[in-house]
């Protein structure tokens, strides 16, 4: 499900010729072949980072092709780093991203995705997040969650 969500937002994204970045879990799927192991972790959403400009057309556009809110707008704080997560029946949300963190610029986030990293998503060629910024989203969601999570170990 989320890879052909995934394939329905980038082929939306093409046609309104909007730039695109995956990121976090569909980066790691789509850059499975260099970076092995990467998609092992489960995907629950697709983030896709877009231009800070192109964020409010790409998000309506996908509104206009059935997509509905997640829930209510006012659970993502204002000035978040993405817009409210989007959803259809296929019931992958889909959070389209300015930045990848509340602490870095949109401009900064757009120049740091970029590099013209490529993956493969069925077929299709897509630009993904650089592997760096993969690992470093794995490193500082790490810590996080172990905090959370009772049952697992804290390894220092």
């Amino acid at each position: 499900r989320v890879g052909a969500q995934a394939e329905t937002v980038a082929r939306t994204l093409d046609e309104l010729a909007i730039p695109f970045v995956f990121l976090k879990g569909v980066a790691r799927m789509a850059g499975r072949s260099a970076m092995p192991y990467a998609e092992a972790r489960r995907i629950n959403d697709i983030d896709v980072l877009v231009p800070a400009s192109n964020g409010p057309l790409a998000w309506h556009s996908l509104q206009e092709r059935g997509y509905e809110l997640q829930y209510a707008p006012e659970q993502t704080p204002a000035h978040h780093y993405h817009l409210p997560p989007l959803v259809n029946e296929a019931g992958v949300p889909i959070e389209i991203h300015h930045s990848t963190s509340s602490a870095i610029p949109a401009a900064v986030a757009w120049t740091r995705a970029g590099g013209g990293h490529r993956g493969d998503l069925n077929g299709r060629s897509v630009a993904i997040q650089p592997p760096t910024e993969i690992l470093w989203h794995g490193v500082t969601h790490s810590l996080p969650d172990l905090d959370h999570d009772p049952d697992r170990k804290r390894v220092v």
